[in-house]
C-alpha cells in the first residue's frame, strides 16, 4: 500500500506542475489580449508561436526597403498602421533611447507601450537588420536602416 500511496504522491506533483504551467500559459494569452488593436507586434508573435526564424537567418534584402516620397520608408509587407516608417525616420536623426522613442510615437499619435516598443526594436535588429542596439535601451539606424530611411 505504500507504493500506491508514494504514485500518487508524485502524479500529486505533476499535476500541481501543469497546473502552473496552465496558469502561466493563461497569463500570456491575456497579455496578448491586452496589446489591444492588431499592429506589426502581431506579425513578431505570430512568427513566435508558429516557427521562429534561424537566428544565423540573414537580415532583409535591401529590395524590401526603398526611400519613400515623404522622406519615411516605404518597406514592402508590413501593415499600413506599422510603426516602423515613424520609427525608423526619428531614428535617422540620431541614436535615442525607448522613452524619446515612445514620446515621439505618442506626438505623432501612434503610441505604443514600452514592452511592445522594445520587442518591435529588438525584431527589426534581429530579423530585418534595420536597427543597433548600441547600449540597453538606446538605439539607432544600421546601414540597411539607413538605405531604408534614404540617409546614407
Amino acid at each position: 500500500m505504500d507504493a500506491y500511496k508514494a504514485l500518487i504522491e508524485q502524479e500529486e506533483a505533476k499535476l500541481a506542475l501543469l497546473k502552473q504551467k496552465v496558469k502561466a500559459c493563461e497569463q500570456r494569452i491575456a497579455a496578448l489580449r491586452s496589446l489591444g488593436e492588431a499592429d506589426d507586434i502581431d506579425a513578431a508573435i505570430t512568427s513566435m508561436v508558429v516557427g521562429r526564424a534561424s537566428d544565423s537567418a540573414p537580415p532583409a534584402e535591401a529590395s524590401q526597403v526603398a526611400p519613400a516620397e515623404t522622406g519615411e520608408p516605404k518597406i514592402i509587407g508590413l501593415r499600413k498602421d506599422s510603426v516602423a516608417p515613424k520609427v525608423l525616420a526619428f531614428l535617422a536623426s540620431g541614436e535615442r533611447s525607448l522613452d524619446e522613442i515612445v514620446g515621439e510615437l505618442e506626438r505623432v499619435g501612434l503610441p505604443r507601450s514600452r514592452d511592445a516598443l522594445r520587442t518591435a526594436l529588438m525584431n527589426w535588429r534581429k530579423k530585418q537588420g534595420w536597427v543597433t542596439n548600441p547600449q540597453p535601451g538606446r538605439y539607432g539606424l544600421s546601414e540597411l536602416g539607413k538605405r531604408a530611411v534614404g540617409v546614407e
